[in-house]
């Protein structure tokens, strides 16, 4: 029986979830947080999802074998209400630093960009328009190298400093 990539990764994920599902480190305050999963499977987000305990947050992991997990930098009353509903009581402060988002010299050598209607390739970003045939789509692929991670720890010294 041949498997699909899809199947043996989510494979690997589920055992790595019922090996380490101790080491699930949660937030504080669960009960009052929202959390997020992208499944495998099905390939959508299912959000305002809300556990009690860390173990209950652990098990529904383990038996979902989400690729994504995410949890709200809100807290909230009711975090498995709709959003109206929720009772906001506050908020953390989150600072996302992607690497791949941070112009750098090296952009030009690894990222890639495929234009949606020619197919037409290129290096680097993305120009606003297809220099052959003057699309605005792309598909944009990035793969961020240490000289692009050392300038996200570069910003990430920032918000220390």
């Amino acid at each position: 029986m041949k498997i699909d990539n899809q199947s043996f990764i989510r494979e690997k994920f589920s055992e790595f979830y019922n090996k380490n599902a101790n080491r699930i480190e949660t937030p504080k305050s669960i009960e009052s947080r929202e959390f997020g999963f992208t499944l495998f499977r099905e390939k959508i987000m299912v959000r305002h999802k809300g556990f009690m305990r860390a173990e209950d947050l652990r098990e529904f992991i383990r038996k979902t074998v989400p690729s994504n997990v995410y949890y709200s930098a809100a807290y909230y009353s009711l975090p498995e209400a709709k959003m109206e509903e929720k009772g906001w009581l506050g908020s953390d402060l989150f600072f996302d630093i992607d690497a791949d988002n941070i112009p750098t010299k090296c952009n030009k050598e690894h990222d890639v960009w495929i234009c949606r209607k020619c197919g037409l390739r290129g290096r680097g970003p993305a120009p606003s328009k297809c220099p052959n045939c003057g699309n605005e789509s792309f598909e944009e692929k990035t793969w961020p190298c240490e000289i692009c991670l050392e300038a996200a720890r570069a910003e990430a010294i920032k918000l220390i400093d």
